[in-house]
C-alpha cells in the first residue's frame, strides 16, 4: 500500500523553517573565534552566564515536573489516589 505524498506547500514551509534554524547556526559556526575559544569559555562572565542558564533550566524542569505529576490522579477514570510521582 502506497503512502500519500506530502504536498509541495508543506515541503516548502518545512524547508523555510529549517533554513531559519540552519542558516544562522552555520553563520555562527563559521564566524566563531575558535582560536581563543578556551579563554572565552573560561572567562568569569561566561561561567556566570552558564551557571545562571543551568539554574534557570533546572528550576523550570523541576517546577514543570512537580506541576504535571499529580495531574493523572485527577483524570476521569483513574483508579489511583493523587500522590507525587516519586512516592511508590
Amino acid at each position: 500500500m502506497r503512502r500519500p505524498s506530502v504536498p509541495v506547500a508543506v515541503m516548502a514551509l518545512a524547508a523555510i523553517g529549517m533554513a531559519f534554524f540552519v542558516l544562522p547556526l552555520v553563520g555562527l559556526v563559521l564566524r566563531a573565534p575558535w582560536g581563543d575559544a578556551v579563554r572565552s569559555l573560561s572567562a568569569p562572565e561566561t561561567l556566570e552566564a552558564l551557571k545562571l542558564s543551568l539554574i534557570a533550566s533546572l528550576s523550570a524542569t523541576g517546577i514543570a515536573w512537580c506541576w504535571a505529576c499529580p495531574w493523572p490522579g485527577f483524570m476521569p477514570g483513574s483508579s489511583f489516589p493523587v500522590e507525587p510521582c516519586f512516592v511508590r
